[in-house]
């Protein structure tokens, strides 16, 4: 058993390290790209500039010489530069988001059957349909929150999404679906300014203070959403659905999306944006909501 933990820390290793060579020869190669690119249209524009001074006849010996005309295949080269130099940035970029993303959450991800109990449980939002019912994936995490529940590993369910109009209400449905399969009401907490999981994580530490929680979303999003919070200082860990993996197109869709989101939440958490509220509520009545019994000592 001990010789299959040192192969296993072994081989862990190995890929921890090759995964840093990879990153590290991919950012040489960007570096290199920006670099030809930035000297060529540096030199691009010298050139232009210099044909300039030549059409205006400002040449020592004062002989006008005519406008050259710029060739239409060299704009061209100029601008595939450009957008190559970019669209490589940009790939940098979500890389080495995702990168900081997994390295946050890592060690804190774990399957419904081992995770740890906790008295709070943090359910994210996502879409409602017209009728007020949540979709296929909001119902796969609101289903395995109940079962977390069930099993005593959350002792209060917070449900966090969006109630920007009064039309359209996550956190209600939510609710509603949890009170039908049997979770009691006084065990569900709506917060209905979730808008996206950097507000969802900053309001469960500033509004709610909490300083643990179990984060309850899809597989895909796990990752984000626990780095997410730890970054705002909550010891989050988090177990994640993988039921409707079956819905391969949405599936791999939001996998997609939500890798590229990780840039955003960078940007969140450098910026350290702060709390979302619409101008017909206030700070106090956000404050009203806390539940003494969600304070972590």
């Amino acid at each position: 058993m001990s010789n299959c933990v040192v192969v296993c820390a072994v081989v862990r290793g190995v890929v921890c390290v090759a995964r840093c060579c990879v990153l590290v020869v991919v950012l040489c190669c960007v570096l290199g790209c920006v670099l030809v690119a930035i000297t060529k249209a540096v030199s691009d524009a010298a050139l232009t500039l210099l044909s300039r001074y030549r059409c205006f006849g400002l040449y020592p010996w004062g002989v006008p010489t005519p406008r050259p005309e710029v060739s239409p295949k060299r704009w061209l080269s100029g601008l595939s530069w450009l957008l190559a130099g970019g669209s490589i940035l940009a790939l940098a970029a979500v890389a080495c988001s995702v990168r900081f993303v997994r390295s946050k959450a890592a060690g804190h991800l774990y399957g419904e059957a081992d995770v740890p109990a906790l008295p709070v449980g943090l359910v994210l939002g996502a879409q409602v349909k017209p009728d007020g019912t949540p979709s296929g994936f909001l119902a796969a995490r609101l289903d395995l929150a109940k079962r977390l529940y069930d099993a005593g590993r959350i002792g209060t369910i917070i449900v966090s999404g969006n109630h920007s109009a009064a039309e359209y209400n996550e956190p209600a449905a939510m609710l509603n679906y949890l009170t039908k399969a049997g979770v009691p009401a006084e065990g569900v907490i709506t917060d209905p300014r979730g808008y996206d999981t950097y507000q969802s994580c900053l309001r469960a530490r500033q509004i709610y203070g909490l300083s643990q929680l179990i984060m309850v979303t899809q597989g895909y999003h796990l990752p984000r959403a626990v780095a997410t919070c730890r970054a705002l200082g909550i010891d989050a860990i988090g177990v994640g659905d993988d039921s409707v993996r079956q819905y391969r197109v949405s599936w791999w869709r939001g996998t997609i999306r939500d890798q590229l989101a990780c840039v955003k939440t960078i940007v969140d958490l450098a910026t350290r944006r702060d709390i979302t509220i619409p101008a017909q509520h206030t700070a106090a009545a956000d404050v009203s909501w806390r539940t003494p019994s969600l304070d972590q000592t």
